[in-house]
């Protein structure tokens, strides 16, 4: 109870703005009960608000090294090795994520940008289900560039017919997206 209650206490200090205190608030949780994950929660918080992107990356870690199967974390670790240059481990931590939920589409066309610049077939297989799932979700600006984002993908595998198809596609939702009436 203790931890918690030096928890909750340094969320508030957060949420002030108080990061000094917020972080030694966290520590207090962490001594009093090192398998309370919350406080390293809380420390990545207070570490990602100050822009101390690799203090933020070592509390979310010793979370998954706990339990790696945290989504939150795993899409943490993704979000901040991305910000550190690191695609690769950025890429691994959002493929465990995505094991984990399946279903997200946002999480898979995550993936799909962050394997775009590294692996352009794979980010291609990622982009067309992504595609595939949000078929009826309307034409607009975020659908082409969907379209072409995947036209890209096959041009950069090399497959320069398909793309040129899908870039038509794109054109096209393009127009019709222009000439749809502002509400």
């Amino acid at each position: 109870i203790k931890a918690e209650a030096y928890y909750y206490l340094g969320m508030v200090c957060h949420l002030r703005d108080q990061q000094e205190q917020a972080l030694a608030l966290f520590r207090n949780a962490r001594n009093e009960d090192p398998e309370y994950s919350f406080p390293a929660r809380g420390m990545a918080r207070v570490h990602i608000r100050r822009g101390e992107v690799s203090a933020a990356v070592e509390a979310l870690e010793s979370i998954e090294e706990a339990n790696n199967a945290d989504l939150e974390v795993l899409v943490g670790l993704s979000v901040l090795y991305k910000a550190l240059g690191e695609s690769q481990k950025a890429v691994q931590f959002a493929q465990r994520a995505l094991a984990i939920d399946k279903g997200n589409i946002l999480l898979e066309e995550y993936l799909a940008n962050l394997l775009a610049g590294l692996d352009s077939k794979k980010a291609l297989g990622h982009f067309d289900r992504v595609m595939r799932r949000k078929e009826g979700d309307g034409k607009g600006a975020e659908r082409v560039l969907m379209v072409n984002n995947a036209a890209v993908m096959h041009y950069q595998c090399g497959e320069h017919g398909k793309a040129l198809g899908i870039f038509q596609k794109a054109l096209k939702l393009s127009l019709i997206h222009i000439s749809e009436p502002t509400r």
